[in-house]
């Protein structure tokens, strides 16, 4: 027992690190809302998919970099990408630099955009180092079955619930696969953030 009061510690002091230092942000909560026992490794398999789908963008980011003849409007549609799927998991650093980033493809700076694509290499990696022990320590919590991927951390102490817990899960339980499942996701938080910023939300 004192084993998991130990781990359950471990994992809220290092999810309050995350958000502290602003690696993540409330989406994450929020995509953590519609994690349950039915599904206990949605959040996973969710951030597994964020990780495949930027590194081959940061691939043909480089590639689209180092031609002669640089095509802004392709390299933008990349970073736009980017910017959403970081978004959909609360990767907010990554996010940030990504707006940078159309900027520098709006103003055809290629110094810039050489620039911002190190940073966005920067911050994924960090992003990606910080979530992979993030899930290594609830790992080990989760060997105790009954307590696998219970949210007892900040992502339930704060009240970011913009779902209906139920018709989340009912909804969830229809979708037959899961990159659809990933899709949706992104698709509500680009329209969270858009609404948040057209101060339709109250945060």
């Amino acid at each position: 027992m004192d084993s998991v009061i130990q781990l359950q510690r471990q994992l809220v002091d290092y999810t309050a690190q995350l958000f502290n230092e602003g690696i993540l942000d409330d989406q994450f909560n929020q995509l953590q809302q519609l994690q349950d026992e039915s599904n206990p490794d949605f959040v996973v398999e969710v951030v597994t998919l964020f990780f495949e789908d930027s590194e081959r963008l940061l691939n043909e980011l480089a590639k689209a970099l180092e031609q002669q003849s640089v095509d802004y409007r392709k390299i933008d549609a990349h970073v736009h990408q980017l910017k959403g799927s970081s978004s959909s998991i609360g990767a907010q650093r990554v996010q940030k630099v990504c707006i940078a980033f159309r900027n520098c493809c709006e103003d055809r700076n290629i110094e810039g955009c050489q620039k911002c694509l190190q940073q966005v290499k920067h911050e994924y990696s960090l992003v990606k180092t910080k979530l992979e022990t993030l899930f290594k320590v609830r790992g080990k919590k989760g060997k105790n079955k009954s307590n696998l991927f219970r949210m007892n951390t900040v992502a339930q102490a704060t009240d970011f619930c913009l779902y209906d817990r139920s018709l989340s899960r009912r909804f969830w339980q229809q979708e037959g696969q899961f990159l659809g499942q990933y899709n949706k996701v992104k698709t509500i938080a680009e329209d969270h953030s858009q609404r948040k910023q057209n101060g339709i939300l109250d945060m």
